[in-house]
């Protein structure tokens, strides 16, 4: 009989591989890719950054589904796939519910609130490194093996193109001042013309303008030759001034620096009522003179638009523009000669203002300096003298100690100007 052969097998023990928590730099790796990823699908839907509740809430709801959905279907957003993360239940380690997912997104704004302490926590949250949105969520996130120099390059290019936008966007959100001999009127930098109109009107500031009445002359056909207008420094800020008509065909008399490009398409804006706000109706550019001259001249801070288009479809061009009609001669203005200046400001909900002051000096032979208040965004509006005629453009107003001090460019050095241009 064979014998029988008996084997003694050695028990073998299965170790569970131990699960590597993920680190601060690998996850804030991974929230610069989406955060570039979500500012771009921002930049798509919304190319000028426009701050009205309606854009907010839709871009609120874009950055938790996004966090939330992956994070349910996939386990990881995009940026934590390219660094091998995941995100897991903290106790069963398995991927996490919907209910886990949404709660972990929504639970980062407590995590970035106090300079981002939440997230900080990572370095001190113990053994399974967890944010506050984690501890809240219940959640952890694991590493595991990923393409390092793919991640860092990607990582690279999200945080170049995270701070592009953050300049672009914080840009856009402050008031700066352009220089044109001294400190001019404010050119204004902000996200588009229809949400800078509204943060103005939010900003609004004690008007000083006189009682039209109380004046010894019809401003009417004047005011129908204002306008206010609106220009695009670049895809992101845009300025504020006003301008004169001067011509039927709708040509606009206003400074240079209310453009601020020769480039710019300026939005018009007309009104009939000082007690309401202009109707932005029309679209103007840079004249174009059949000499071939520049109407654009830095030196002087002068430029002359031409009403080209209209906005939308439910408005037509009329054959003929209200224009200014008297004109009054500014080289025989003297000292404490009375002064009017009529103009958009930028602050006091964008009415009309029509201030009073007088002549109180010159500076060189273009400049006429005035005590009557200059509002910012006045640049590029008239004055005029105490007959109702057209003497001049208000052009920059210093700020600081000498706030209060005007100067207008008279209008013999703007017909000189005009001749020159067209001969």
């Amino acid at each position: 009989m064979p014998k029988k052969v008996t084997k003694s097998v050695k028990s073998v023990k299965v170790f569970k591989a131990k699960k590597v928590y993920a680190g601060f730099f690998s996850r804030f790796g991974a929230f610069t890719i989406d955060f570039a990823f979500l500012n771009f699908l921002n930049f798509i839907f919304n190319p000028f950054f426009e701050n009205n509740p309606i854009v907010i809430f839709i871009s609120t709801i874009l950055f938790f589904s996004y966090f939330a959905i992956l994070t349910k279907i996939y386990g990881a957003t995009f940026g934590k796939m390219l660094f091998g993360l995941k995100v897991l239940d903290a106790d069963k380690e398995k991927p996490v519910s919907l209910t886990q997912s949404f709660s972990r997104a929504i639970f980062y704004i407590p995590s970035f609130i106090f300079f981002g302490l939440g997230i900080l926590n990572i370095f001190f949250g113990g053994e399974k490194r967890r944010a506050w949105h984690d501890h809240l969520a219940h959640t952890v996130v694991v590493g595991g093996a990923f393409n390092k120099p793919r991640a860092l390059l990607i990582f690279s290019l999200a945080f170049i193109i995270n701070i592009i936008f953050s300049l672009a966007s914080l840009g856009g959100a402050f008031i700066e001042y352009r220089s044109i001999y001294f400190e001019t009127s404010r050119n204004s930098n902000y996200r588009n013309e229809r949400s800078y109109r509204d943060f103005l009107d939010s900003h609004s500031v004690k008007e000083n303008s006189i009682n039209l009445k109380d004046l010894g002359f019809d401003f009417t056909d004047s005011l129908n030759a204002l306008v206010a207008l609106d220009c695009p420094n670049n895809l992101f800020s845009y300025s504020a001034g006003s301008g004169t008509i001067i011509d039927p065909s709708g040509v606009i008399l206003t400074n240079a620096h209310v453009l601020n490009s020769p480039a710019a398409v300026c939005r018009v804006g007309f009104t009939n009522d000082i007690t309401k706000k202009p109707d932005f109706i029309y679209h103007a550019e840079l004249m174009n003179l059949d000499n071939g001259r520049s109407a654009f001249d830095q030196k002087l801070d002068l430029a002359l638009l031409k009403i080209t288009s209209t906005i939308d479809g439910n408005h037509k061009i009329p054959s003929k523009f209200g224009v200014i009609k008297n004109f009054g001669e500014s080289d025989i203005l003297k000292n404490n000669d009375s002064i009017y200046v009529a103009g958009y400001p930028s602050f006091g909900n964008n009415k009309v203002t029509f201030t009073e002051g007088v002549v109180s000096g010159r500076l060189g032979k273009d400049l006429i300096k005035v005590s009557a208040k200059i509002d910012e965004g006045n640049s590029g509006g008239a004055a005029f003298n105490e007959a109702g005629e057209f003497i001049g453009v208000p052009t920059f107003v210093f700020s600081g100690p000498a706030a209060g001090v005007g100067y207008i460019l008279g209008n013999s050095t703007i017909n000189d100007w005009l001749t020159k241009i067209q001969n």
